[in-house]
């Protein structure tokens, strides 16, 4: 356990070291997860169905609340 006082994973040694020359790109990471296809030719839908939301707010926004709230 941490230290009394303190954050627990802040005093805790790693038990696995990362060697960060073998992590991906984070740019790439977030293009492969995060990124929308681009629009489909002529239409006012994303590639993959999606429609934005008319107020402009993001999915994510309400993820977050999600996990604020529970």
């Amino acid at each position: 356990m941490g230290q009394a006082g303190t954050p627990y994973a802040r005093s805790a040694p790693g038990s696995l070291q990362t060697n960060l020359k073998n992590l991906p790109d984070a740019g790439l990471v977030f293009d492969m997860l995060l990124k929308r296809p681009t629009k489909a030719e002529g239409s006012g839908e994303e590639a993959d169905g999606f429609t934005p939301h008319a107020g402009g707010v993001s999915s994510l926004s309400f993820a977050l609340a999600d996990l604020i709230i529970h």
